[in-house]
């Protein structure tokens, strides 16, 4: 940022000291003793084309500046290519950070945690994000994508590292009922070349508890965005226990609460977001998330993302 506020007083120091000195010529050519304004009777007319040769020097020079700091911008705000992360470096990366955490029993048999390690998802989807002058960036998702599950107590982390440089973590807890808590979704990612922090919390942050399939409850939620645009949305959401799915996971038969999430984003940008999450019956594992959004303001964002659990058994 320090760079690009440098190249831009630059380029204003640029344009005073390259139009300044063309302006001042014109007047002292336009007011020298041999002109024709020295002269008894002549008029104006030197007077008048020395200041339309100035104004369109200067109209000349703004333009050719506007347009070269229109381009070194955009190159500067660019962000850099973005490469998948293996499974392998992820399971480095487990073992190198302490490994799996501490799982603390809960006396009342809470859901959870499941079991830690390195967790790998196929993977589709995309995101694209237009802003005004930068342009256009779409990413699309590779093929699989690892996740890292650490536990906390009697809650855990689930990490997906998308790309080297884009991560999203969410936040889980169970409870008796049994109900899971979704306590926070943070996501840490680069775009035109600035770090982008995006987090999003709900209250109840309940995404499961023991009702009826098709039973709905409603969700204050909030998104913060920190980075190319500061920026806040409310969300006011219906969450809904959609009901009970038989998955496949890795050929082994799982029970999972199949639960939709229908929100408005309100604010400096506008729009919808749909999510459909599957969790484990047995221990709240996140085995299959679906997403849609699609928001519009001064940064028009469209996101669509698959994720499909490919063993239930982690490498650690």
């Amino acid at each position: 940022m320090d760079d690009i506020i440098s190249l831009v007083t630059a380029f204003a120091a640029g344009i005073v000291v390259g139009v300044l000195p063309l302006v001042l010529r014109a007047f002292r050519r336009a007011g020298s003793p041999g002109s024709i304004e020295a002269r008894p009777g002549s008029g104006h007319p030197l007077r008048r084309y020395a200041l339309r040769v100035a104004a369109v020097s200067v109209v000349a020079t703004l333009a050719v500046t506007a347009a070269a700091a229109f381009v070194v911008v955009r190159l500067l705000m660019s962000s850099a290519p973005m490469t998948g992360v293996g499974v392998d470096q992820a399971v480095a990366q487990f073992e190198g950070s302490g490994g799996a955490g501490a799982a603390t029993a809960h006396p009342s048999g809470p859901l959870g945690p499941p079991q830690a390690g390195v967790y790998t998802y196929r993977a589709s989807g995309s995101w694209t994000t237009t802003v005004p002058v930068l342009g256009t960036e779409r990413r699309v998702l590779p093929a699989t994508v690892p996740a890292v599950l650490r536990t906390d107590g009697d809650g855990w982390t689930l990490a997906f590292a998308y790309f080297d440089k884009h991560h999203t973590t969410l936040s889980y807890r169970g409870g008796a009922g049994p109900e899971l808590e979704e306590s926070a979704g943070d996501t840490d990612s680069v775009r035109f070349g600035f770090k982008v922090r995006s987090s999003m919390t709900c209250a109840p942050d309940i995404v499961v508890r023991p009702v009826s399939p098709g039973t709905s409850w409603d969700q204050e939620c909030r998104g913060v965005t920190q980075g190319v645009i500061n920026a806040t949305q409310d969300l006011p959401s219906t969450t809904t226990l959609v009901g009970i799915d038989h998955l496949d996971v890795g050929g082994s038969p799982v029970d999972a609460w199949h639960v939709r999430r229908v929100s408005r984003v309100l604010g400096s940008e506008a729009g919808t977001l749909l999510s459909d999450s599957w969790y484990s019956t047995a221990d709240g594992l996140l085995l299959r998330l679906e997403t849609q959004s699609r928001t519009s303001g001064l940064v028009d964002h469209v996101e669509s993302i698959h994720l499909d659990l490919a063993s239930l058994t982690p490498r650690t």
